[in-house]
């Protein structure tokens, strides 16, 4: 069982796995979807908006709306945790590697 820096709780198995699956995507895909996600933390209020932007990435790249949609539950648990618990850019990337994701995207996703 790992320790995180954004969160003191157990996490189940599959936000691992869903982070994971994070490493499927190209660079040019994860930018993408980083910049949707990115967006959505700036502006947590436009929700039909992040939702219809995940429809459209999730059609884009032949991917099914369901898993897109706990990918991002998933991911999204790193930068709130952060935020709440103040954490730097090199926290949220050890996180991110911790959970299985690749380390050059995990280097992108901590550097926005």
């Amino acid at each position: 069982m790992h320790s995180y820096h954004f969160t003191k709780d157990p996490l189940p198995d599959s936000v691992s796995n869903d982070i994971q699956n994070l490493n499927k995507l190209n660079q040019e895909q994860f930018s993408s979807l980083v910049e949707i996600l990115f967006q959505f933390l700036t502006e947590p209020r436009e929700t039909e908006r992040f939702l219809n932007q995940l429809s459209d990435f999730a059609s884009a790249n032949g991917m099914s709306h369901g898993p897109l949609k706990n990918i991002v539950k998933s991911i999204l648990l790193v930068p709130n945790g952060a935020m709440k618990r103040s954490l730097t850019a090199e926290h949220v990337k050890a996180d991110l590697i911790a959970l299985g994701l690749n380390e050059e995207k995990a280097g992108y996703f901590a550097d926005q």
